[in-house]
């Protein structure tokens, strides 16, 4: 996977985080703690020994998991934020980890396919 690959997926992990900040914005549980919570968000995209990606990795505040359970104080009912965004950008990143590969995959047939040709 090239640099780029990298860059890439650091954008889907950014529009990811950014999401979750609307939605939240959006809801408005306690004032006090929303911009905490959106202000805590990371986004991380580490490499494996090749460059390759190992993982891609999201952090914040904890207590965002207790918020979307509708758990802890003040908190009566679930405020759904995290999952729906998170299954939804997973499938669009697998898509496009589809499309990339896919890309890829066909280079490498057409390349052996010009090989095979330039022999004969």
């Amino acid at each position: 996977m090239s640099k780029d690959d990298i860059v890439d997926l650091k954008e889907w992990a950014d529009i990811t985080v950014q999401r979750w900040e609307m939605k939240i914005a959006k809801l408005r549980f306690q004032p006090t703690h929303t911009g905490d919570l959106i202000n805590s968000f990371r986004a991380h995209v580490e490499k494996d020994a090749n460059g390759d990606v190992a993982k891609i990795s999201f952090t914040f505040l904890y207590y965002g998991y207790y918020v979307d359970a509708g758990a802890g104080p003040g908190y009566r009912s679930p405020k759904r934020w995290f999952n729906k965004i998170y299954w939804r950008e997973f499938n669009q990143l697998g898509r496009l980890m589809a499309a990339q590969y896919g890309q890829e995959w066909v280079d490498e047939v057409m390349k052996s396919i010009e090989t095979i040709n330039y022999h004969r």
